[in-house]
């Protein structure tokens, strides 16, 4: 097995999630070759881990987390000495200091010497099912009542859109519907009003394009043919990136009878480089 390094977020340098709990989490990536770990603890230490070797490192209580979430994470691309592609990645504690860590980081990489990083992009955090973390209605009963999405049919336009790296920015957005002239799905209509802040402003130019953060809306229908119930998914965009504002959000959709899962998905972004202080030519 490759000699790791393994890095924790814990104390006062907890992971804080998108939806704003604190928790302390484990990460880890392979020593390289012909270096040693004293060498590559340095990344993790940028990143504001605790680094240590795996014999060393603190045995952490497995959180019920874990089964249903990826924390989000810097993918940074190289050359290693030999000209060869090499890429790590790093989790990011915090979403409001991604372009620091990014800066960060990519100064403890090439400290290290002989390794240039050439892209950086950033991979969302994922809850493979949040539903059950949010506060549903104590009156809810799950039902097969929602009209059917049309895969041709979609609801579409431009949003104001906070993005994690901390600009303001018009991007679109677009999600499927069941009815026409194509508007907001009817059963999700308060869940719009809030989510999409819509605008007929001209899209922003972006250097570093993004998949908003959104959820995925699983719901139930009745096939009207054979009264067989069948599932169905869209995406759901959340423009704001408050965490009240993101659980506020996912709670009018799960609030919805036919909902009866949500997986969450935060922004997604690629070449993070072109907005560091020292862009990578």
């Amino acid at each position: 097995m490759a000699d790791q390094v393994v890095y924790v977020f814990e104390g006062t340098s907890t992971y804080i999630t998108d939806i704003g709990l604190s928790i302390d989490w484990v990460g880890r990536y392979n020593v390289w070759p012909g270096l040693s770990h004293a060498q590559m603890a340095p990344i993790a230490s940028a990143a504001g881990a605790t680094p240590y070797t795996p014999e060393l490192a603190p045995k952490l209580v497995k959180d019920v987390l874990e089964k249903i979430f990826d924390p989000r994470r810097l993918k940074f691309t190289m050359r290693d000495p030999a000209g060869n592609r090499a890429t790590i990645e790093i989790i990011v504690r915090d979403r409001l200091n991604i372009i620091p860590t990014a800066e960060a980081v990519r100064g403890a990489i090439q400290a290290i010497g002989s390794y240039r990083v050439n892209r950086i992009d950033l991979v969302g955090e994922r809850w493979r099912d949040i539903y059950d973390w949010l506060v549903l209605p104590t009156d809810k009963v799950t039902t097969m009542d929602a009209p059917r999405l049309n895969q041709r049919r979609r609801f579409s336009g431009r949003m104001e859109y906070d993005s994690d790296d901390g600009r303001e920015k018009i991007d679109k957005f677009s999600m499927q519907t069941s009815v026409t002239p194509p508007a907001a799905p009817p059963h999700y209509t308060d869940a719009v009003a809030v989510g999409i802040d819509n605008t007929s402003s001209p899209r922003t130019n972006d250097n570093s394009p993004s998949e908003p953060r959104h959820y995925v809306v699983k719901s139930l229908w009745t096939d009207a043919l054979d009264g067989a119930v069948r599932s169905q998914q869209s995406k759901m965009p959340v423009c704001e990136n408050d965490e009240d504002f993101i659980i506020s959000v996912g709670e009018l959709l799960a609030a919805v009878p036919s909902v009866n899962s949500l997986l969450y998905q935060g922004e997604n972004m690629k070449f993070i480089e072109k907005l560091l202080s020292a862009p990578i030519p």
